[in-house]
């Protein structure tokens, strides 16, 4: 990441090859009770157009609230899922999360990129970021894991374990 305020802020891009096809994996980018178990728990609908809020417990004595608007922008089965991500620490500015499936032949490399950090203060979406690229790297772990059929535990579960970035 760059030390220069006026830089722009880099992109978060990860990708994982899972050892499992497009199909199974956009089970748990798509259905409810999955996507729930690696990522959040959530209330709302999974559609396009419509809006999520992803709810976890909020930072004791921190400002964060425990909620995270979505609004899905694009659901294209096996293949894409995107929508925009935002907080009351994001000053409900919108950044942009994305989730690309591609199939290689009985296994599915997953990209996920989280762009838009710009949209925040500069020295705020620094901080942000920092703190949102290894908690990406915790959740597409535990999918991985999850959609491979190597462990039935969830995001949650892996990190109140302390084992979240290899569940």
């Amino acid at each position: 990441m760059a030390d220069n305020l006026c830089d722009p802020i880099p992109d978060i891009v990860k990708s994982i090859d899972i050892a499992a096809p497009p199909a199974r994996v956009w089970a748990w980018l798509s259905e409810p009770e999955k996507l729930a178990k690696w990522l959040m728990p959530f209330h709302g609908s999974l559609k396009q157009g419509e809006t999520v809020r992803f709810y976890m417990d909020p930072v004791p004595d921190g400002d964060w609230d425990g909620e995270i608007r979505c609004h899905i922008t694009a659901l294209e089965e096996d293949r894409r899922l995107a929508f925009t991500w935002t907080d009351n620490q994001f000053g409900y500015e919108d950044t942009y999360v994305e989730f690309i499936l591609e199939d290689r032949g009985g296994t599915t490399r997953l990209t996920l990129s989280h762009k838009g950090w710009d949209a925040l203060t500069t020295e705020r979406g620094r901080a942000l970021r920092k703190d949102h690229d290894p908690g990406w790297d915790e959740h597409i772990t535990v999918l991985g894991a999850l959609a491979e059929g190597r462990s039935d535990q969830g995001w949650l579960e892996c990190r109140a374990a302390g084992l979240a970035a290899s569940c």
